[in-house]
């Protein structure tokens, strides 16, 4: 709600010649118009030192995209 992209909501450690490449984007996002609706609630995510070293996925976070979710209350 205070319309700034989340830090990343991707991350993975992947091997590149040897080297290990962390890799760490925002490249997920909820689109909505404000004329029709106004968000209410957003989920907290987790930073790195909730995930843990290992990056995503992991054994609490089963996917290498975290979820997004948002309730909105709708304008009339």
């Amino acid at each position: 709600m205070n319309g700034q992209e989340p830090t990343f909501t991707t991350w993975k450690i992947r091997e590149k010649n040897g080297i290990e490449d962390d890799q760490c984007h925002t490249i997920d996002y909820v689109f909505y118009k404000s004329e029709g609706f106004l968000p209410k609630a957003i989920l907290k995510l987790p930073n790195r030192d909730d995930i843990g070293v290992n990056a995503l996925p992991s054994d609490q976070y089963p996917s290498d995209h975290l979820a997004l979710e948002v309730i909105f209350n709708i304008k009339s």
